[in-house]
């Protein structure tokens, strides 16, 4: 491997060029445009019912599978925390040498496979797998889509709308214990 493509020889320029580069959309029509939006809009709003559903449901996933208190409470707390962080490291190296493009179809594939597996689980280990799996691909699908719909020419006014549905979401989710 000769050093100028060598990934660990690079500049922190050529790295930012190299980004930048392949961060580039060709979104020209507005057809084209519009369905990218439509399309990522689903998918965020899915991903957002799917961040609910854990709690909505966890008494009756702990019927099912005889689950302690402590073992449904390490599926949304400190489990939870640690292997996100932990995962969040290769990811977040993958991103700054990768298309967000690509992550976002990487993590919607994997939130897919691990939210359908997450249907077949039979214990406990099974279950914590696949909902680690689904979570680390929510996450991204989420960090990534809104810097993605960034690099949209001319999507100013969607990009405030979305940063504002994304907003009013967040003090939703602060806001619910206390109204509830």
């Amino acid at each position: 491997m000769t050093e100028q493509n060598n990934p660990d020889s690079l500049t922190n320029q050529q790295v930012s060029e190299q980004t930048d580069s392949s961060n580039k959309n060709d979104y020209s029509s507005a057809a084209t445009k519009y369905y990218a939006l439509g399309l990522l809009t689903i998918v965020y709003s899915f991903n957002f019912i799917d961040r609910q559903l854990l709690s909505i449901l966890q008494e009756s996933i702990k019927e099912e599978l005889l689950l302690s208190d402590s073992q449904l409470g390490l599926l949304t707390g400190f489990a939870f925390a640690v292997f996100y962080v932990t995962a969040g490291i290769p990811i977040a190296r993958f991103a700054d040498r990768s298309n967000r493009r690509n992550i976002i179809a990487f993590s919607v594939g994997l939130w897919s496979l691990m939210t359908a597996l997450s249907g077949l689980v039979q214990n406990y280990a099974q279950l914590l797998i696949a909902l680690k799996g689904e979570t680390v691909g929510i996450r991204e699908i989420r960090k990534h889509l809104l810097a993605y719909i960034r690099s949209f020419p001319g999507a100013k006014a969607v990009r405030s709308d979305l940063a504002r549905v994304s907003s009013l979401q967040e003090i939703d989710t602060i806001l619910d214990p206390y109204l509830s």
